[in-house]
């Protein structure tokens, strides 16, 4: 069954901070227990980090099989963005659901919402290992992305 990309409903930022923490549950082996509470903790915050932008879902078979928040210049952490800058951040697919292209799809909803804004540029911060899925979606990282992993 095809998966519908579309904005995700209030009721559903529980599910989707249950499903960014299942999705990350990889790293947890990599860090001390302190910290991955510390991540969990993060990843759960989607109302927070949400509002500035849009929670972005990906549904399959009537099920949430992915997120990626979406925010368009202006909203996003000063620190890290140059304001006129659009920025995705959680991005996050199941693990039973990745290598189908949803990641991909996810991240194009964003660059599409930024070409609608018409702004110059996009930034992400994928993780080493992500880098080659965010070249392959529109070559988003090749010039207007600093790489600086998790």
């Amino acid at each position: 069954m095809a998966v519908i990309i579309r904005d995700a409903l209030n009721s559903e930022f529980d599910e989707v901070a249950n499903l960014n923490v299942e999705a990350y549950r990889e790293y947890a082996r990599a860090l001390t227990s302190d910290n991955w509470d510390r991540m969990q903790t993060n990843l759960s915050k989607v109302a927070e980090i949400a509002k500035p932008g849009r929670l972005i879902v990906a549904e399959r078979d009537r099920s949430l099989v992915g997120a990626v928040v979406y925010h368009p210049p202006g909203a996003s952490n000063p620190r890290l963005f140059q304001p006129e800058w659009a920025s995705m951040r959680l991005l996050a697919v199941l693990p039973q659901y990745r290598s189908q292209g949803i990641g991909q799809q996810l991240s194009l909803e964003c660059i599409d919402s930024r070409k609608r804004e018409a702004t110059p540029t996009s930034q992400a911060r994928p993780s080493k290992d992500d880098r080659t899925a965010y070249e392959r979606v529109n070559g988003i990282c090749q010039e207007n992305v600093r790489t600086t992993g998790l």
